[in-house]
C-alpha cells in the first residue's frame, strides 16, 4: 500500500482507493448511503469537474470525513467492527492523524 499523498489535490477513485486500500465496493457503498442520507458527496471530498468524465477525490477530506462518519459513529453490528478495525489499520499505516485534536487542527488551518 502506498503512503497518501498529500501533495495532489485531486485524485481519482481508482488512486483513492489504492491509496486507502479501502475496496472500491466499500467506497460505492459509502457514497450510496450518504446520498440516501440526505447528504452531498462533496462532505466525502468527491466532485465532478467540468469536462472530465470521472469523479475527483480530496484526500485529506475524505480521511476527515472517514473519521468523523466512519470511526466515529456508534457500532451497531459485528461487521461494523471489523469494518473499523480495518479503517483504524489503514489510517495508522498512513501516518494520519487518529485523534480528534489533530484533526480539528487540520480543518482549522
Amino acid at each position: 500500500m502506498n503512503k497518501l499523498n498529500l501533495h495532489k489535490l485531486w485524485i481519482t477513485t481508482e488512486e483513492l482507493v489504492e491509496t486507502t486500500s479501502i475496496p472500491k465496493s466499500s467506497l460505492y457503498r459509502y457514497v450510496r448511503e450518504w446520498k440516501k442520507q440526505g447528504n452531498d458527496p462533496k462532505d466525502m471530498g468527491r466532485i465532478k469537474l467540468r469536462d472530465t468524465i470521472s469523479y475527483r477525490w480530496d484526500p485529506r477530506v475524505f480521511v476527515g470525513w472517514l473519521i468523523r462518519c466512519k470511526l466515529e459513529e456508534p457500532i451497531k453490528y459485528d461487521y461494523e467492527f471489523t469494518e473499523n478495525e480495518n479503517l483504524k489499520q489503514i489510517l495508522v499505516f498512513n501516518n494520519l492523524p487518529l485523534n480528534k485534536q489533530q484533526l480539528r487542527k487540520e480543518q482549522n488551518l
